[in-house]
């Protein structure tokens, strides 16, 4: 078990929420955005957050708009231990 990850997704009630959301199906920053009610600025930070400690990946890194995003299999774990 990563107890650092989880503690980091713990730290923060948006990560969770996220995390969750990217768990049941990919999606865009503004989905996540429109459905959790966030600033985009917000998303933005936490998907950046989250795809450096390795708890989810861009799907379409190639594309510069409409990025996806969905969650890892580490990311997975972290979820699990929540």
């Amino acid at each position: 078990m990563d107890w650092d990850a989880i503690g980091f997704v713990k730290a923060s009630n948006i990560r969770t929420q996220i995390l969750k959301k990217l768990a049941s199906k990919p999606m865009s920053p503004k989905e996540l955005k429109v459905e959790l009610s966030l600033h985009f600025s917000q998303v933005s930070l936490v998907l950046r957050e989250m795809r450096d400690m390795k708890l989810i990946e861009c799907l379409t890194v190639d594309r510069s708009k409409g990025k996806i995003y969905g969650i890892t299999e580490l990311g997975m774990k972290v979820l699990q231990g929540l």
